[in-house]
């Protein structure tokens, strides 16, 4: 059985003491399969580093998880959906999204209602004519105080692309995902032969030809 005290332990644990060590990988794996039902591959060390950041993300919503039911119904992601924010520092999952989520979310991008399944048809009305200001409570747009925080596009956005801020920033599955989406077809089978620095630097130069 997998208790809170058990992943606090693992989630706590630097990534050098995991990898090294096969108890510590064997029972990371099987803690994340019980709670996310996915597998976590041990011979990769950015999975590995994912599956302890995703048991830190777990608790800690677990532990602020203060919200209605309706927070959680109003939206679903499809099968197998994980997307990376940057403002928010954070991956959103079906375990973690709620109805503020959602829309602020497809506040950042509306093209991302196509990651969703379920989702209310005036969702589109939802973003235009009120902010989710907590629980249950909406208000008008025109109602927001000046001091609020509404999230926008990261800064670090704009920031020149460079190798180094691609491998910082990046896993290397990341970085081959972002190559097939500018160039498709360039990795259609493994790139696990390739460094990650190559990849960096092929992700570089066709961001420039674009």
């Amino acid at each position: 059985m997998v208790t809170d005290e058990r992943i606090r332990y693992l989630a706590g644990l630097p990534f050098y003491k995991v990898k090294y060590n096969l108890k510590l990988k064997t029972e990371l794996k099987s803690t994340y399969e019980i709670l996310f039902g996915e597998p976590l591959k041990l011979t990769c060390e950015n999975c590995i580093q994912d599956g302890l950041d995703r048991l830190k993300l777990y608790l800690k919503l677990k532990n602020k998880k203060v919200m209605e039911t309706m927070e959680t119904t109003l939206f679903k992601f499809k099968d197998g959906i994980v997307l990376w924010v940057n403002a928010w520092g954070m991956h959103i999952t079906n375990a973690n999204l709620t109805t503020t989520i959602a829309l602020n979310l497809l506040r950042l991008n509306p093209a991302n209602i196509k990651n969703f399944e379920k989702y209310p048809e005036n969702w589109s009305q939802m973003l235009v004519k009120t902010e989710v200001k907590a629980v249950g409570e909406e208000i008008k747009k025109d109602d927001i105080q000046p001091d609020s925080n509404p999230i926008t596009e990261p800064e670090d956005v704009k920031e020149p692309l460079t190798v180094d801020l691609i491998i910082n920033r990046y896993t290397k599955d990341e970085i081959v995902e972002k190559i097939n989406e500018l160039k498709p077809g360039t990795f259609p089978g493994s790139s696990a032969s390739t460094k990650k620095i190559d990849l960096a630097n092929i992700l570089l130069s066709i961001t420039k030809e674009i």
